[in-house]
């Protein structure tokens, strides 16, 4: 899967409707032949294994429409506003990569906190994931690796609603379709000429774990302010 979000996406959901699947890394560059006999030209690509075909376009709706049920189906006028207020948060957060000002994707960020603080529910359109959850989870991981091992400027603590909503969607999954943190931040290095002596590992973390760390602990001010120091929280992962 590698740092793709879209490739995330697409084993995220397939791995709440409990599918059986194998997925394939694939080299644009040098695709396999049954990559290319597919007429496949873009990533992530779908082949069923019943013979029917598969794509390379729109994967995610693909699966749904294939396999249906095991996540939520919303309200229209419910997905319409979820989907107006994560809309530009990934965006925002690639605008910010590329210069210095904060201001733009914090306030995105603050904004879905806000809705997620207006609802009783675990995830963005109810207590069960939807097909929206499988697109903008991935991205907030991502997100909220970046930001502190690249930027310095960690997702603030004070997010808590947010900070709970990733904590809920790493119980459901999220956690096992997610490269690790040296990965994600790799390719952003790359994407943007820097170094990769940049990136900012924990201090108490042997550089022996640096490839196979993954940033899962949530700040103790959403979560449990008393009983779990972050370090104390984070050293756990990795025992």
């Amino acid at each position: 899967m590698g740092a793709c979000l879209e490739c995330q996406s697409v084993h995220f959901l397939s791995k709440i409707k409990s599918l059986q699947f194998q997925s394939q890394l694939v080299c644009l560059e040098n695709p396999p032949l049954e990559f290319s006999d597919a007429g496949f030209q873009h990533l992530p690509a779908l082949l069923h294994s019943d013979g029917s075909g598969g794509t390379d376009r729109d994967v995610l709706n693909e699966i749904e429409s294939k396999y249906p049920g095991g996540i939520l189906n919303p309200d229209s006028k419910d997905l319409g506003l979820a989907e107006n207020v994560t809309k530009n948060v990934y965006p925002l957060f690639c605008e910010y990569m590329q210069n210095t000002d904060i201001s733009r994707v914090l306030g995105a960020l603050q904004a879905l906190d806000n809705y997620l603080s207006n609802r009783e529910s675990n995830f963005l359109l109810g207590s069960e994931i939807s097909l929206l959850d499988c697109i903008v989870l991935p991205q907030l991981h991502e997100i909220r690796v970046v930001m502190e091992r690249v930027k310095d400027t960690p997702v603030p603590d004070g997010l808590r609603k947010l900070w709970m909503y990733l904590f809920h969607g790493y119980q459901k999954t999220l956690k096992s379709t997610c490269p690790n943190d040296m990965e994600i931040c790799l390719a952003w290095t790359q994407k943007l000429g820097l170094p990769a002596s940049i990136i900012k590992m924990p201090e108490w973390l042997p550089q022996e774990h640096h490839g196979t760390y993954h940033s899962f602990n949530i700040p103790n001010l959403a979560i449990c302010p008393a009983r779990c120091p972050r370090r104390e929280q984070e050293e756990e992962l990795i025992k």
